[in-house]
């Protein structure tokens, strides 16, 4: 089987690291070809490194994350006659480490469920989609006029998170509308019955991923944005990394720059228990505020009740008042015309 895969890659200092050419050699097993883009320029030493490991390799910044280098790349692939006998398109990115385990165990896996493409993780938040750090299709999904129309329509949006709303929430669905059916490496219920059955992105269980038998470890759990987040201390998952593959650890180690107790410090423990604290306050006031809307709701289903009897109340007076006005009209009436036969018959006794 032939495989073409685009990786989309970006370095702040024109240096590609350690862990990108790791990850191209992992990836080299299971792809013929590897077009790499860099969304930023690559010093002209650096480009050397690629050689023996990817077909075609443009770099230069051209500011629209991976979404453009994925255009980028495909457009070129394309254009070369190199997907024509390609059997399945690899879509993927330097946010991860990896592999920790081989990639073609994952591809032998993938190949027994029967789908047009898949991703190596299914989300469930904002809505039902892929994580585009990694996605594969076969031939009859990359050549269609729908994923050629959705990928040649990538450009440049507001920040990360503008990509993702508008291309990575929506890659799935819209090819699912074409009538492409899709499955994810990782399942996500099982991580969303271990937060209580709500949508949850399953890469803050990292622990849990590596043995399901995650390939790719995404680079932001050692940031410490992210590390609020983990149900795993970012030490303790990288000793499990280091049970499974020593020399993908030494990689993340030299990369990340700390050793497992520094990852593992206190303020790290401290800042994790004040986000668990703080999402806890937040689920009370997200509870208590739809109580106060379920009050609300209730308020105002007994007004708009209360209305209703008003409005009740006032046609019945309407319909009494209008029957009073005709009898009275109608007494009025014959009056006037007893008053009318009186007449006649005085004048008729005088004649």
């Amino acid at each position: 089987m032939k495989r073409v895969a685009i990786f989309a890659s970006y370095s702040k200092d024109g240096i590609i690291p350690e862990y990108v050419l790791y990850y191209l050699q992992g990836l080299k097993i299971v792809a013929e070809d590897i077009v790499f883009v860099a969304d930023s320029d690559i010093h002209p030493g650096e480009v050397d490194k690629l050689k023996g490991l990817v077909t075609y390799n443009k770099c230069g910044r051209h500011g629209c994350y991976d979404f453009g280098s994925y255009r980028i790349g495909y457009e070129w692939a394309e254009k070369n006659g190199v997907l024509d006998d390609a059997d399945e398109l690899i879509l993927c990115n330097d946010s991860c480490y990896g592999p920790a385990y081989p990639f073609e165990k994952v591809f032998a896996e993938m190949n027994k469920k029967e789908c047009d493409f898949w991703g190596m993780v299914e989300s469930h938040e904002m809505k039902t989609h892929l994580q585009s750090y990694f996605l594969v299709f076969k031939k009859a999904v990359f050549q269609s006029s729908s994923f050629k129309e959705y990928v040649h329509s990538f450009e440049k949006q507001e920040g990360f998170w503008g990509y993702v709303k508008k291309y990575e929430t929506n890659f799935a669905g819209h090819l699912s509308e074409a009538g492409f059916t899709f499955a994810s490496y990782i399942d996500p219920a099982q991580y969303e019955e271990l937060n209580g059955g709500k949508p949850i992105n399953p890469t803050v269980f990292p622990i849990k991923m590596l043995e399901d038998g995650m390939p790719l470890i995404k680079r932001k759990i050692f940031g410490c944005k992210y590390c609020p987040v983990l149900r795993d201390l970012p030490g303790n998952f990288l000793k499990a990394v280091e049970s499974i593959n020593k020399e993908l650890f030494e990689i993340i180690l030299r990369d990340v720059g700390q050793g497992v107790s520094e990852l593992n410090d206190r303020p790290m423990i401290d800042t994790l228990s004040q986000y668990r604290k703080h999402a806890n306050n937040l689920e009370k006031i997200r509870a208590d505020q739809q109580a106060h809307i379920a009050n609300l709701e209730k308020s105002i289903a007994d007004q708009q009740a209360h209305i209703s009897n008003l409005e009740k109340i006032r046609s019945e007076q309407e319909e009494h008042l209008n029957k009073r006005h005709k009898k009275i009209i109608k007494l009025i009436w014959s009056l006037i015309l007893m008053f009318i036969a009186s007449v006649l018959s005085i004048i008729c006794i005088s004649l």
